[in-house]
């Protein structure tokens, strides 16, 4: 998948600007219209849709210099729900141009999607870069060699980059970067040897959404303890979404639906929970109560129906418990750096008290 950030908006900048696609609201309120007269299970709004898209494509037509927006929402998935409005409506010459249009813009952009799930911009961020220091075998002083479109700002503990939304930072020299403060949620790739003791002082220190580090086999090994739950979780997701689509059964149906909407739920509750501890250095009981109740009450749903298909049953309550078995390890993890900053802070304030 290749995809752009506003750091590297300069191959984007030489793109001609994109053709509008030429709207009929009557046409987009009409079609959302039907959706609830034919009580369809999932009814977004073409003419909300077309809306955004409109407003994306002028922004980047407009400014040569910040068109990552565009490219984030195709990569998205929102697109989707048009693409299965067209399979539904085949003869619908509104929905058949409106689908064109959009395909044109993904080649046009080289974008790439291939599921309706979440795919955030800093998933795409991660994989490009990856693949951008393979290629120079991880010499930061190299990295424009494998795409001159990267903009770095050199530090002494390496390189930063920034989209003004999310701080990464390339890391060839760990003494330089223990003398640094960095932002809560902040993003590390170490490209230098690290130890088990180095990375936990990073944890402690900085509390980061991701660390990516080479091990002893030169391989990339990615620690993400917040963002795993929501990987997990589109597992869920997707599992719940493909079984419905094959299923006859209307209990299992519901069922999926059920799931698959309580695992929407859950990434926000998940969000939720990650923001309260980058912001208070401490786990929250009301989120983590919330969490394990909803995830036993959907196990014990799957585990305890009656479906036609037993192995679909036994994968997807065995991807929800793997989900729950993991939330109780990083509380634990969690929990431990909690205490271990309150501790610190506890015996400062005593010591400065007595």
């Amino acid at each position: 998948m290749r995809s752009y950030a506003d750091f590297n908006a300069g191959e984007l900048a030489f793109i001609e600007p994109l053709p509008i696609f030429e709207r009929n609201t009557a046409t987009e309120r009409y079609l959302d219209d039907k959706q609830v007269m034919q009580e369809r299970r999932s009814c977004l709004s073409v003419y909300v849709f077309c809306s955004k898209l409109e407003k994306r494509v002028e922004e980047f037509n407009i400014n040569k210099h910040f068109r990552g927006s565009l490219i984030t929402f195709l990569e998205s998935g929102e697109p989707f729900f048009i693409e299965s409005l067209h399979r539904d409506w085949p003869r619908d010459e509104y929905l058949s141009q409106l689908t064109t249009y959009i395909n044109q813009l993904k080649l046009c952009l080289n974008v790439q999607t291939s599921m309706p799930f979440p795919v955030s911009k800093l998933e795409i961020i991660y994989e490009k870069l990856t693949s951008s220091l393979k290629q120079v075998d991880y010499d930061l002083s190299r990295l424009r060699f494998a795409n001159s479109y990267w903009v770095s700002d050199p530090k002494s503990y390496g390189m930063h980059l920034s989209n003004h939304t999310q701080n990464i930072f390339l890391v060839d020299n760990l003494d330089n970067l223990f003398q640094n403060n960095f932002n809560v949620g902040s993003v590390f790739f170490i490209v230098v040897p690290i130890t088990n003791e180095q990375l936990e002082t990073i944890y402690l220190s900085y509390c980061p959404l991701r660390i990516v580090y080479r091990n002893n086999n030169g391989s990339s090994v990615l620690l993400e303890p917040f963002n795993s739950l929501i990987l997990f979780t589109n597992g869920i997701m997707r599992h719940a979404y493909e079984w419905r689509k094959k299923t006859t059964s209307d209990e299992t149906k519901n069922l999926m639906d059920k799931i698959y909407n309580d695992m929407q739920g859950l990434l926000v509750e998940f969000d939720k929970y990650t923001k309260n501890f980058r912001l208070h250095g401490e786990l929250n009981q009301f989120y983590i109560d919330f969490i394990f109740k909803k995830l036993y009450g959907l196990s014990f749903k799957v585990n305890n129906m009656s479906f036609e298909s037993h192995v679909n049953k036994i994968a997807l309550a065995s991807k929800i418990d793997r989900l729950s078995e993991y939330f109780v390890k990083m509380n634990n993890r969690l929990n431990h750096l909690g205490l271990f900053e309150k501790s610190v802070t506890d015996g400062i304030r005593n010591i400065s008290e007595n």
